[in-house]
């Protein structure tokens, strides 16, 4: 949508340029180029034929000397760069008066009339961002890309108000800085094939500067801009000469700058000698940020300026209530619709209510939108058509930040055609600013937001440090400049910012499928950001809230109420009245008397205290024994709230806040019973021991801490110790803590062994190199002699290994195979033969025996039979 209305020049003024048609052989802007060769005689070419590319050097007298003919434009440029600053290359295929298609330095002026349109659209330079301009505005010129000579059309690399772009040679005039320096008229425009058909214009060029002036009690940086629009030779129209912030400390009055991008600033305008950085606050401070002007000072600023009659009165508190809900900063939005609507004073605020120009669009303004009323317009404005259309990063179409900008970044890339909308916006809420302090030097709002400029592009914005991304930075695709935010503290290697999103349980609360105006909580919507990305821009200040309107307290047998010092009184409002120190915010009722107790209003529910207090409640409060948690706009909070770096849950429907087990969503928490903050880790409760974890959810069935595994009862949570049977394996959980056995482990005396995954092993077990033996139904470990399957073996006690090879047991000797099996009869090893006797337990014989054939032997002492 076009929101800036591009102004037609007048029939009047029209009529007056083509009086100059005397002077020039003019031909319908519809004929093509070759039926208007009249034009060439502006400034002849001297080149021709084959080597039509003509460099030339600007002599003083705003002509062309003639250097070279060249072949190509390639040829052209490499020679043009080699003559000096004052260096052009022209060509008769160019659409412009000059024939001017690339030059050393100056600056390009758009004229999109030669493709029929009022506004010119721009590429971004090596990304996929575009952005548009209305006719006759200035374009930083840095060097031509391209040119073709058949078509006379080429592309340029220009910065547009902070925007660096591509644009199309067709749809501009170039006009090299020795013009300018000199102040040579020269003729512009030509070939206009919009509705308007204007003739070439002969002019002076005037460059956009900055300058540092004393204005009263503040030292100012000035921005001076014009259209490249003029006539007979003369200086082109001012389009804006206005205060757009404090100048920066290292600036003095009388200095002069020149920007590309409004933070680079220059002494010359070849940008050769940088002067210094500096950031205006009101231009690129997030509108994720707060005001402290209050709401009476909105009338006076429009009293101040002079406009009683503006549909505006009366409505700064609409614009205060929008920052509380929508999270907007009010000031802002109040300068725009200042800007949009004439003050309130526009046929369109005057007769819809339309402050901000909403489809309002050049080719049928009778379109704009009509509001039932000025709340619902303003609120329109801050809860859904920024919040929505600019202050998202989900819409990757109109998002550029969420600061006023110009058009390399912020609303302005999108929401307007003039380049310096943003610095019209931020030269209102200057003025705005100097108003509420009465000009005596001091600022209310200026650096109580500490902005911060993200260094990289595709930053993950996280809901707390290495928290879940809510968002990453960035604009287009390829695309990031200038991208800053609202820093609200820091935390380790973290910065806590005001998040562009709306954060709802810890998650972005966004939904682009459901615009409408939705509640941006202050407290909740909150982002980390890591600090390396980030750079500071300015220096805080801690905000000094003005007072509210003076008056006194009265009281009467109905209740207190509030007497302005001008005989009036608030009623069916929210006022900001100095108490014990303090500004506190009261709430009147419609007969004026001040509400107390419990008062729902907009959909919201607060606190106003006892009849003799009033004040409305912030942060937790106890009331009839039950604590409760209000925001700083005073507004009560429910469901989980995260305050101080804890986290507490309020009743949905009533507001208390919650202690002990919570359900919530499928999942159980414990909070605090003596502060209701939520816990994690290990707790006793109750006797019973539980394991809470990071997002305060109770652990049920197997969890893993610190290496090690736990198992909590399916049903309540509580960490099972002792015997487990779970998923047809039994474990061991260890009585004192709950940690899942391994290996090893005696248990009322007895051994088992549990494998890595806890399972309680039964039968042949073999653990580090030895095999040991657990009673198939109990899993104790086994010791001595044990019989499994047909054989004999022997556990030794108490460690339980199974035995090979020869053993004296009991005094007794006895012999294992390699198996563990005992062996019986007969065994011949190491070349001897041995008895182990059948009849007596297999043990080593010795002395005179009968074996199982019933022969006799005589077996030697040490057991052997030698034959």
């Amino acid at each position: 949508m076009n929101k800036n209305v591009i102004k037609r020049l007048s029939i009047v003024l029209l009529t007056f340029i083509l009086s100059l048609t005397n002077l020039i052989t003019y031909a319908n802007a519809y004929s093509d180029k070759a039926s208007s060769d009249g034009w060439l005689t502006y400034y002849p070419m001297q080149c021709g034929g084959s080597t039509s590319f003509e460099v030339d050097w600007i002599n003083d007298t705003a002509g062309f000397d003639l250097r070279g003919c060249y072949a190509t434009f390639g040829e052209a440029k490499t020679a043009m760069n080699t003559v000096g600053d004052d260096a052009v290359i022209r060509h008769p295929g160019s659409y412009s008066m000059t024939h001017i298609i690339a030059m050393k330095y100056g600056v390009a002026y758009t004229y999109p009339g030669r493709e029929g349109s009022l506004l010119m659209k721009v590429n971004g330079y090596q990304n996929s961002a575009q952005t548009y301009t209305s006719k006759y505005r200035q374009l930083d010129y840095w060097d031509t890309l391209s040119f073709d000579a058949n078509t006379g059309r080429g592309n340029i690399y220009v910065t547009l108000a902070g925007f660096d772009a591509v644009a199309e040679l067709f749809n501009v005039d170039l006009i090299p800085q020795k013009f300018i320096d000199k102040h040579f008229p020269i003729w512009l425009g030509g070939y206009d094939a919009s509705d308007e058909h204007e003739a070439p214009y002969y002019t002076q060029i005037q460059r956009t500067y900055y300058a540092v002036e004393q204005r009263g009690n503040y030292k100012d940086l000035v921005l001076y801009a014009f259209s490249g629009w003029g006539k007979n030779g003369g200086t082109p129209i001012n389009i804006a000469a206005i205060s757009v912030c404090p100048a920066a400390d290292w600036m003095n009055v009388g200095d002069y700058y020149y920007t590309y991008d409004d933070i680079n600033y220059f002494r010359d305008p070849y940008f050769r000698d940088k002067a210094g950085t500096y950031v205006n606050y009101y231009q690129f401070v997030p509108m994720r940020s707060k005001s402290y002007i209050p709401s009476e000072a909105y009338n006076g600023f429009l009293a101040a300026k002079g406009y009683t009659n503006s549909v505006m009165w009366n409505t700064g508190q609409y614009f205060i209530a929008g920052q509380q809900n929508y999270g907007v900063n009010a000031m802002l939005v109040f300068a725009q619709a200042c800007n949009e609507s004439a003050y309130g004073t526009s046929y369109f605020a005057r007769n819809r209510y339309n402050l901000f120009g909403w489809n309002a669009v050049d080719s049928n303004p009778n379109e704009a939108s009509r509001y039932s009323d000025l709340q619902y317009a303003i609120g329109m404005q801050m809860g859904v058509q920024l919040q929505y259309g600019y202050m998202t990063s989900k819409n990757r179409h109109t998002f550029y930040g969420d600061h006023l900008g110009n058009k390399g970044s912020g609303i302005t890339v999108k929401y307007a055609s003039a380049p310096y909308y943003g610095l019209q916006l931020a030269a209102v809420a200057y003025e705005f600013d100097k108003f509420s302090k009465n000009y005596n030097g001091e600022l209310t709002d200026y650096n109580t937001t500490q902005i911060g400029l993200v260094t990289e592009s595709g930053v993950n914005v996280r809901s707390a440090p290495n928290g879940n991304v809510l968002y990453q930075t960035g604009y287009a695709t390829g695309y990031q400049k200038t991208y800053t935010v609202a820093v609200l503290g820091q935390s380790g290697d973290w910065y806590q910012i005001q998040s562009l999103d709306r954060v709802v349980n810890g998650h972005n609360g966004v939904d682009m499928s459901d615009r409408t105006a939705k509640i941006y909580n202050w407290e909740q919507s909150v982002g980390y950001i890591s600090a390396q990305y980030v750079q500071l821009l300015n220096t805080k200040v801690t905000p000094i809230i003005p007072p509210s309107t003076a008056g006194e307290w009265r009281k009467d047998g109905v209740g207190w109420w509030y007497r302005f010092y001008d005989g009036t009184y608030p009623k069916s409002q929210w006022l900001q009245i100095p108490s014990n120190g303090e500004n506190a915010w009261y709430h009147f009722n419609e007969q004026g008397y001040m509400d107390t107790g419990w008062l729902n209003d907009g959909g919201y529910r607060y606190h106003l205290g006892t009849a003799d207090d009033g004040k409305m409640k912030v942060g937790w409060q106890t009331i009839e024994d039950d604590w409760y948690f209000f925001n700083t706009s005073g507004q009560l909070l429910t469901g989980w709230l995260h305050v101080g770096g804890q986290w507490y849950y309020s009743d949905a429907t009533t507001g208390k806040m919650q202690t002990g087990w919570l359900m919530d969503g499928g999942n159980k928490y414990y909070l605090n019973p003596n502060g209701g903050n939520m816990l994690t880790g290990w707790q006793t409760v109750e006797n019973g021991l539980y394991y809470l974890n990071n997002s305060g959810q109770i652990q049920t069935g197997w969890f893993q801490i610190g290496g090690l595994w736990y198992y909590g009862d399916t049903s309540t949570g509580q960490v099972q110790t002792g015997w487990l049977t779970e998923g047809g394996h039994k474990y061991y959980l260890n009585i004192d803590d709950g940690k899942m056995l391994v290996g090893w482990n005696q248990i009322d005396d007895e051994w088992y062994y549990f494998n890595l995954s806890g399972h309680l092993q039964t039968g042949w077990i073999h653990a580090n190199g030895v095999w040991y033996y657990s009673a198939p139904d109990t899993g104790i470990m086994q010791t001595g002699f044990v019989d499994i399957d047909g054989n004999r073996y022997y556990l030794n006690p108490p460690g339980g290994n199974m035995i090979t090879g020869w053993s004296q047991i009991n005094g007794d000797w006895y012999i294992f195979n390699t198996s563990g099996h005992q062996l019986s009869g007969w065994v011949y090893t190491y070349g001897l033969w041995y008895y182990m006797d059948p009849t007596n337990q297999n043990k080593m014989a010795t002395g005179w025996i009968t074996d199982t054939s019933g022969n006799q032997y005589f077996i030697n002492a040490d057991g052997t039979w030698r034959g």
